[in-house]
């Protein structure tokens, strides 16, 4: 269904040439403001600094469960990258809207609202900083309601009223049970998030070789969950991300070791699997079997068994075409079973599988023995 046109942008988009400029406005909980733009104006009594490097198109899918934008800020004054640092965009409410004018100065100039949701940083660095406006209707914080009851802490990391922390460590992922959170910090006594109980789950049939053994006949190793995203071949040749119950034999699978597409051989779902939940420390993450072969590094020649990675070993990922590595941050089994796709690459055998359609797992689609853990 379109958007509803007023009649004043329509008088503009009319025209021959009508110029448009992106703009993200920031309201944060201390009541401070930002307006971000891809160009300087001003309209409405708000200025814009031309600190908006980009946004992605507003994008809307049935397939996908919090409707998102990407935007990227630059940095290289690295005041904004001080103010993320800070945590002084946490529950923060962001606006993204697009400024019309004629560039003759027949009508006057127009600002609409476009979307609106909660600002969500994904990563920093000295150029720019890439985060994503998160619906507000959806989005885990205080867009909507009062509270919000999430699995992380909600208070701001080293407050003296909240978090207490007073310690060298500049960074926490908010999370109770984690040596990057509170049990590595001895801090679990103030954590301020929602208190889920552990999962109790049976342990799996004995196969022979002593308790905690995979079953007897394991699933097949290389199995994304079916809701997750894969790196197809787009119809430009470029790499694009997909739904894994969207993959097709006749589909390329990027391969990050040989940069290229790589043709598939067979590809094919089992239900009822055992799901296993396994995240690195950059926020990359993977809903998979628990058989599924997680790379340490791209020289590693088979990959490692997701369900035997301990916390802080090594794990490549990538986010947003970029290879970078990072460690093990949470492996666990979630206590569900779910469907799974497998799938058999005919060369590199190499590919990325993530959560979300900005961050991978690099995976591994035939190990030497699938029946054994691969270790080293």
């Amino acid at each position: 269904m379109g958007r509803t046109v007023s009649s004043d942008l329509q008088d503009l988009l009319d025209l021959e040439s009508c110029k448009t400029h992106t703009t993200l406005d920031l309201y944060l909980t201390d009541t401070s403001e930002f307006h971000f733009a891809t160009d300087e104006f001003s309209i409405d009594g708000r200025d814009y600094t031309k600190d908006l490097v980009s946004a992605d198109q507003l994008k809307q899918s049935i397939s996908s469960s919090t409707n998102r934008v990407n935007v990227l800020i630059q940095n290289v004054d690295k005041v904004f990258g001080g103010i993320v640092a800070n945590e002084d965009l946490i529950r923060s409410v962001a606006v993204l809207g697009r400024y019309y004018y004629d560039e003759k100065g027949v009508i006057d100039p127009l600002w609409v609202e476009l979307f609106r949701g909660e600002l969500n940083v994904l990563e920093v660095n000295e150029q720019q900083v890439q985060a994503e406006v998160v619906a507000d209707l959806t989005a885990a914080g205080y867009c909507v309601s009062s509270w919000t009851l999430v699995e992380l802490c909600q208070d701001r990391f080293k407050d003296p009223a909240t978090c207490g922390y007073s310690g060298s460590e500049t960074v926490c992922n908010k999370k109770r049970k984690s040596p990057f959170g509170c049990l590595g910090r001895d801090n679990e006594h103030r954590f301020n998030g929602m208190e889920f109980p552990d999962i109790q789950v049976p342990q799996p049939p004995i196969g022979g070789g002593g308790d905690g053994d995979p079953p007897d006949d394991p699933p097949p190793p290389h199995c994304p969950r079916v809701d997750q995203w894969l790196k197809i071949e787009g119809p430009e040749g470029n790499a694009i991300a997909i739904g894994a119950s969207e993959l097709k034999k006749e589909h390329l699978l990027w391969c990050p070791a040989t940069q290229r597409f790589e043709e598939i051989d067979e590809v094919y779902i089992v239900r009822n699997v055992p799901i296993f939940f396994f995240e690195a420390r950059n926020g990359c993450a993977l809903y998979s079997s628990w058989s599924h072969m997680a790379m340490p590094h791209l020289d590693h020649p088979t990959g490692r068994r997701v369900d035997s990675y301990g916390l802080g070993q090594a794990v490549l990922t990538e986010k947003f075409n970029v290879l970078l590595d990072s460690v093990a941050a949470e492996a666990k089994r979630t206590g569900d079973p779910g469907d799974v796709i497998v799938i058999h690459m005919k060369g590199g055998h190499v590919y990325c599988a993530g959560a979300t359609e900005g961050g991978f797992i690099v995976s591994h689609n035939k190990p030497i023995n699938p029946d054994m853990p691969a270790f080293g």
